[in-house]
């Protein structure tokens, strides 16, 4: 909760600085509106210049939060995601019930108490292991018949689920995540291209490092946490393997195991087409291409 909101409100006031910054910053003529358009009535006069402006200030402004909400909204869903592949992780290796309890969803007045005075930056070792079985569901916490089968059945079931919910992010999601690669290759070359030719004025290069920054950080911001999802999911064959299986005699063992091994080798990753994964290879090689091309575009230039 303490990353989402620091996420929410940094980038939040990011897409307030690139609105001034495209409003109010871009170099015009006098009279000129910040953004060239065609409108059925004299713009140059007033009040009619005054209710264009207007109309494109309100514009920008909106187009640019409602990205801020849609990257909000999916970054917190990777997030989440993270957090039950940590979990699972977790109940994977403590599928061995001889000793290691399984929580319940009660929660005491003294926990409670701990919970709500946490503190982000005093947590210790011990904080972050999480020591019991943790359930998913209401239902798992009053399941009689515990066991080892019942465990990891329960693990692979949550495991199938989470492959579902990342499934259907990318069919919802992978064309702006296409989309959003491809602007932010463009503003990030584009940009430092244009910053490079109006280095001398003092108000251009304010402008193009709103722009460049605004880049870089949503891209970043995609490719930390996917990359996050990606190696997270990875780490399940691990909880597998350290599971105890090795100590059980029943037939279902075996079949388990591998069929959970199975799934746990195709990776959870956000999708950005067909041909891409928001990942930080991504982001390099983004980087990578973006000062080829730059540098390609001020080699013309020079000559």
């Amino acid at each position: 909760m303490f990353s989402e909101d620091v996420s929410f409100k940094f980038f939040m006031n990011l897409g307030g600085f690139l609105a001034i910054a495209l409003v109010f910053l871009v170099p015009k003529e006098d009279g000129a509106l910040p953004i060239r358009a065609a409108y059925p009535f004299d713009t140059t006069a007033s009040p009619l210049h005054e209710l264009a402006f207007i109309i494109q200030a309100y514009s920008v402004s909106y187009g640019l939060f409602t990205i801020v909400l849609m990257d909000d909204l999916v970054v917190a869903l990777i997030k989440w995601i993270n957090f039950q592949l940590l979990i699972l992780e977790s109940n994977y290796e403590k599928c061995h019930c001889d000793t290691i309890r399984k929580a319940s969803f009660n929660v005491s007045n003294d926990t409670l108490k701990t919970i709500k005075s946490f503190n982000i930056f005093g947590i210790t070792e011990d904080q972050m292991n999480i020591n019991s079985f943790i359930p998913f569901e209401e239902l798992e916490v009053h399941h009689v018949n515990d066991s080892f089968i019942w465990r990891f059945k329960t693990c692979a079931k949550h495991h199938q689920r989470l492959l579902n919910i990342v499934d259907q992010m990318n069919a919802i999601f992978s064309s702006s995540m296409l989309m959003q690669l491809f602007a932010s290759f463009s503003m990030i070359c584009l940009t430092g291209f244009q910053a490079v030719l109006g280095a001398g004025e003092k108000k251009n290069l304010l402008k193009f490092i709103v722009y460049l920054g605004a880049a870089l950080s949503q891209l970043c911001n995609w490719c930390w946490f996917g990359n996050e999802m990606l190696y997270q999911s990875a780490s399940l064959t691990r909880g597998q393997w350290l599971s105890g299986w090795e100590r059980e005699n029943h037939a279902d063992v075996k079949p388990l195991m591998i069929i959970s091994q199975i799934k746990a080798r195709k990776p959870l990753q956000l999708k950005a087409g067909k041909f891409f994964n928001m990942s930080m290879q991504t982001f390099i090689a983004v980087l990578r291409n973006s000062y080829s091309f730059f540098a390609l575009l001020t080699s013309v230039t020079s000559d």
